[in-house]
């Protein structure tokens, strides 16, 4: 298959295939890696294994290991094919971006008390692992920025606050796993802000 941009923009920087979410340029940046360090940074962003929130059921979503990968699975995962994410991972992952790069423990109960509201149980954040530097965080967090100001987020942009995301649009997977539906898509947005502070507030929709 070819893939392709939903418009044509030339020449990119890095910044500009997150602002313009192009296909193409993420393309050629994955190719830049090798495919066992890409997959092992995936992994450590919390792709391809169950984050531990404590809900019943809960799934690793698929990340195949980089030994099972065909040739062109490097390109094919950097634009989010032949993998599945929970919104759980991907709201982990963007945790770690906003808060200059520690993944951290998702958790559905902050407090339990008794019937007479004395406490008997905090949960009180905790840190994985860190996943990128703070300075590596700082770029990213800057990317998401623009991405919202000037390309494909700009509908989650807010007046007078720094949003930072990342629009996701994903074809819809054919039962048997037989192929990618033409025309049926599964759209997100993930982001964050306020984004040149400490970010307080993260939503994926």
């Amino acid at each position: 298959d070819t893939i392709r941009d939903v418009g044509v923009h030339g020449w990119l920087t890095a910044s500009e295939v997150m602002t313009h979410s192009s296909n193409i340029g993420l393309i050629k940046l994955a190719l830049s890696l090798e495919r066992g360090d890409f997959y092992e940074s995936l992994r450590s962003f919390g792709f391809g294994t169950r984050s531990g929130i404590g809900l019943p059921a809960e799934s690793a979503g698929l990340l195949r290991p980089a030994q099972e990968w065909s040739e062109r699975s490097l390109e094919t995962i950097s634009i989010g094919q032949e993998v599945s994410v929970t919104a759980v991972q991907l709201v982990q992952a963007f945790g770690a971006i906003a808060n200059g790069g520690t993944l951290m423990a998702p958790r559905v109960i902050a407090e339990v008390r008794d019937a007479d509201g004395q406490l008997l149980q905090r949960t009180r954040p905790q840190a994985v692992r860190r996943v990128v530097s703070p300075t590596t965080s700082g770029v990213l967090r800057s990317m998401l920025r623009r991405a919202v100001r000037e390309g494909t987020g700009r509908n989650a942009a807010i007046p007078g606050v720094e949003v930072a995301g990342k629009t996701g649009t994903a074809q819809r997977a054919l039962a048997g796993g037989g192929g990618y539906a033409e025309d049926e898509y599964v759209s997100s947005f993930v982001g964050f802000l306020p984004a040149t502070q400490q970010p307080r507030y993260l939503c994926l929709v």
